[in-house]
Order: structure tokens, then sequence, then C-alpha cells
């Protein structure tokens, strides 16, 4: 229950409110991130992204250790929410800014991440060709950290790019990749993509079987 969570992490947010020590603000951190999320899920878009920025400001006033790995997530967190309402300028303003943030952590989970949501902006201003080599890399990436539901959903996201450029063969190979990886977690919106594609393969083949 979304309401219900927000309810609570307001609560939070004003026991937290004048918080001085490293502790709490990883605390505030915490709390108006997962605030964001909560609004976002609650289509409150704007204000959740709202939220998110108030937990970079924080960040930008402190330095304890975990804080690198948090301004991404909460770069790439902006960057898709932007997506959401089609603010492309704002998308790629935060896409940059995780970009070049030279204290980001290199580990490959929060790099798979990147590489999807700077696909996700490429796709949204119909650069396909770009958004296929960031996906690409986010899949490569993505291997080695065996995070089988952004492997599908990576998957899922280039079948539909290559159906899209008539490249029926790549299309084919990763709907099917979507829908195997999709069947072992449930995934059921990933699934019924991936076979979404394989019909459009069989009709623009005439392969009807």
């Amino acid at each position: 229950d979304y309401s219900t969570a927000i309810a609570y992490l307001l609560r939070a947010e004003a026991l937290l409110k004048n918080a001085q020590s490293p502790e709490f603000k990883r605390k505030q951190v915490e709390i108006f991130s997962n605030m964001g999320l909560n609004l976002v899920a609650e289509n409150q878009i704007e204000k959740g992204i709202e939220y998110h920025k108030k937990a970079l400001a924080i960040l930008s006033e402190t330095d304890f250790r975990s804080a690198p790995r948090y301004r991404v997530t909460l770069y790439i967190f902006i960057i898709d929410a932007s997506l959401k309402i089609k603010n492309y300028p704002e998308a790629k303003k935060h896409l940059d800014a995780a970009l070049n943030d030279k204290k980001a952590p290199k580990n490959n989970f929060t790099q798979g991440l990147l590489f999807k949501s700077q696909a996700a902006y490429y796709e949204a201003i119909d650069s396909t060709e770009k958004a296929l080599l960031a996906y690409k890399n986010g899949l490569s990436i993505t291997d080695s950290t065996r995070d089988n539901k952004v492997k599908a959903e990576i998957s899922g996201n280039l079948c539909r790019l290559y159906l899209k450029i008539n490249n029926y063969t790549e299309a084919e190979k990763f709907a099917n990749m979507a829908v195997t990886l999709g069947k072992s977690l449930s995934l059921l919106k990933i699934i019924a993509q991936g076979y979404a594609v394989l019909k459009e393969v069989a009709a623009n083949r005439n392969d009807f079987k």
C-alpha cells in the first residue's frame, strides 16, 4: 500500500528533520529516496522527483561511505521518473551527472542499471542504434551479476527494438531469452512482451506453425 508507506515515511521525515550526524543524514537520504519511489509509484511523478533531489542535496552536504552508491542510484531514479513524464532535458542532465561522477561505484550491478537507464533515454528520443548498444552493454554486464530480473527486462526491450527495425533474427533471439527468464521469475508482463514479439516475427516471416 503506497499511500500507507508514504504516511509512515512522512512521520520518519519529521523525526529526522534536524538530524546532523552522518548516520542520521544517511537515514534521511533513505527516507527521501523511498518517498520518491512511492510517490512515483502513485503517479505523483514530479513530487517524487522532488524528494529524490532532496536526497541528493543531503548527499552534497555530507560524506558517508556509501554516499557515492546512493548518489548514482538517485540519478537513475530521476532519469527513469523524468522519462515517464517525457522530461528529456531533466533525464539527460542526470544521465550526464551519473556518467561523469568520478566517485561512482564501478560494480557491475550499478553499471548495469545505469546502462539500462541510458538505453531508455536514447529509446525515448528515437536514437534506436544508441539504445540498442546501451541495452546490450547493460545485458553483458548484468550477465556477471546473475540479476535475472534486470536481464529479463533488458531482453524484453531488445527484442522489441529489434522488431522495430525489422531485424527478426535478433528480435526472436532476445524474445526467447525474455520469455525464458520471465518464466523463471513469473514476470508476466515480460513473458507477454516476448510472446507478442515472437508472434510478430512469425507473421512477418509468414511462419505460422
